[in-house]
């Protein structure tokens, strides 16, 4: 059973993520026609006001538009604004995978990867510059080849967004891979390599800006690769993992970008009525390490320049809207966001659930984050694969650690939480 007494057939187990609010109409009140005069049998001549009427009203009328409050004009939008009419759109989202045995499957219900296509849509990309494959469309060669097809189409002053969510891997020198529907055991050479992403971008994309988004284990590579590139095209890159660690099987990763782009208030760190890139990814790295005890990771290329303005504010915040708690219920503690606060009690999202069960719950069985780290220099022993490994404390962070495995590369550092750590 989990938060509510609802049972956790209800939680998106693996790869569920919260749902996209879908914006209704507003209903507006019913506005009658105008009443139709009655078809008179003699109509009244026109009375020609004097000169000296016409000149009293003109002075009447100055000083009323004088003493009239005038409303502020909106600044124009920064030139480093995103752009969604001239941003193309790239996105592979896969579930499920050819080799069941080696790759499992997630559950498609409610999948964030397609309601951040349809919230790009809602925010003005044109339905013509997104291409999107899914589940088994996204072959190696398809991928490949969509991919390639839609850098030629762009032109100078595009925009670009690429998004992958599904299995990650990463050989042992370190090259990343997102794991493509037709992958087989050797998915170094059946798979997309994470580094042909960014050189694909460098030599065929000709807009001034583009935006990696990726949602799998060892994703930070990617980050890695961004970062390494000497291409002439700014490029930033925001990840649901580091470049040596599995990620979480959640949505929270996706969850968070979309809260930026739709304008969650949450996301606006400095309360200036604007979420730039930077507070995006500042969101999302606070998210994943409450939700999921692991650190996402932001990179960019050298020439990227000042983060841009990725959405405004969609409406005020709430009282302690984006807080992380924990609940109490069912003897024990629930991680959750709280959304709304009134008198005595808060409304939370319970991470890894569904909207549905959102609820109120009172005070008394909420509590803040209860956190626990391990001094820098302590040796632990870390799980990775059901299995425990000796490692060493490098750096603690945000209750995050940083550890070393004994006797591996410094490749396979990684940022851990206590839930997957323990003394030796």
């Amino acid at each position: 059973m989990g938060p509510s007494g609802r049972s956790r057939k209800g939680r998106v187990a693996r790869n569920a993520k919260l749902a996209l609010l879908m914006h209704k109409p507003i209903s507006r009140p019913h506005r009658p026609a105008p009443s139709q005069p009655h078809a008179a049998a003699h109509r009244p001549s026109a009375v020609q006001p004097s000169p000296t009427r016409v000149v009293a009203l003109l002075i009447a009328l100055l000083i009323m538009l004088a003493s009239t409050p005038q409303r502020a004009v909106a600044a124009p939008a920064s030139a480093d604004a995103w752009n969604p009419q001239r941003t193309w759109v790239f996105v592979v989202g896969i579930l499920e995978w050819k080799d069941a045995q080696t790759y499992a499957p997630f559950p498609k219900t409610n999948r964030r990867d397609v309601q951040l296509e349809q919230l790009l849509v809602r925010r003005g990309v044109p339905q013509d510059h997104i291409v999107s494959l899914h589940d088994r469309a996204a072959t190696r060669p398809a991928v490949l080849k969509a991919y390639r097809d839609l850098l030629a189409r762009t032109a100078p002053g595009d925009e670009l967004i690429v998004y992958f969510c599904g299995h990650g891997d990463k050989t042992e020198d370190g090259e990343g891979w997102f794991v493509t529907y037709d992958a087989g055991s050797s998915s170094q050479a059946t798979t997309w390599s994470m580094r042909s992403v960014v050189t694909d971008l460098q030599a065929g994309f000709k807009g001034r800006r583009a935006l990696l988004l990726a949602d799998c284990c060892y994703s930070g590579t990617m980050a890695e690769n961004t970062r390494e590139s000497r291409g002439q095209t700014p490029v930033a890159a925001l990840t649901s993992s580091s470049s040596s660690t599995e990620s979480t099987g959640n949505w929270t990763f996706t969850e968070s970008v979309i809260a930026g782009l739709q304008g969650d208030a949450s996301v606006d760190l400095d309360h200036d009525g604007d979420i730039t890139l930077d507070e995006i990814a500042r969101y999302t790295l606070g998210e994943m390490r409450f939700a999921d005890g692991q650190r996402s990771t932001f990179r960019t290329t050298k020439a990227y320049g000042a983060s841009p303005r990725m959405a405004g504010v969609s409406a005020q915040a709430k009282p302690r809207q984006g807080e992380h708690v924990e609940v109490s219920t069912e003897g024990a503690w629930w991680k959750a966001r709280v959304l709304d606060s009134r008198a005595k009690e808060v409304r939370v999202h319970y991470y890894g659930y569904e909207t549905s069960d959102d609820a109120w719950v009172p005070l008394s069985k909420v509590r803040v984050e209860k956190t626990k780290t391990y001094p820098t220099g302590a040796t632990v022993q870390v799980l990775w694969k059901k299995v425990w490994y000796p490692a060493t404390v490098l750096q603690v962070q945000d209750s995050l650690h940083l550890i070393h495995y004994e006797g591996y590369p410094a490749t396979w550092d990684e940022w851990v939480d206590v839930r997957r750590m323990k003394a030796r």
